[in-house]
């Protein structure tokens, strides 16, 4: 069994920076694609936002990287794994590196990056999992709240 005070979590949630992102999902059965009732405006542009990366473990927390574009593995070794995440591994004896199946982490420079380091296995498609998702839930909805001012 894992000893859970070892693992440091990471992942990236990006943060959107109006109340609402326009995202509308549908779902319907199968022949309904043309059915009036199913059809809604659609909202091309993207809302304005920021995409960040953290780690967590029982008793710490890594600093957000700030993602500027797409997260590739080299930008992944260069700007997370090598200045944040090994010296977190290096400084917790026995610590466990806990991260999602995306693609810039599979990646054959991030897993030569990690070498001699335990990596927790986990499953694909499995965000919700890992109690990060909690700290970005919360801090997306201290995010949307507006700001009441006192008089």
């Amino acid at each position: 069994m894992t000893d859970w005070r070892r693992v440091i979590f990471s992942d990236k949630s990006r943060f959107s920076l109006s109340a609402d992102d326009h995202r509308t999902r549908v779902w319907r059965r199968t022949g309904q694609r043309s059915d009036p009732a199913f059809i809604v405006e659609r909202h091309t542009a993207i809302s304005q936002g920021v995409t960040v990366w953290g780690a967590i473990t029982w008793d710490t927390r890594s600093s957000l990287v700030v993602l500027q574009g797409t997260l590739t593995a080299r930008r992944y070794v260069d700007d997370i794994l090598t200045p944040i995440v090994l010296p977190m591994l290096s400084s917790r004896p026995g610590a466990i590196y806990q991260q999602d199946n995306a693609r810039p982490h599979t990646a054959r420079l991030s897993q030569q990056c990690l070498q001699g380091y335990e990596v927790l296995p986990w499953p694909a498609r499995s965000p919700d999992l890992s109690p990060i998702e909690h700290v970005w839930t919360r801090w997306k909805g201290n995010c949307s709240r507006p700001e009441i001012q006192e008089n």
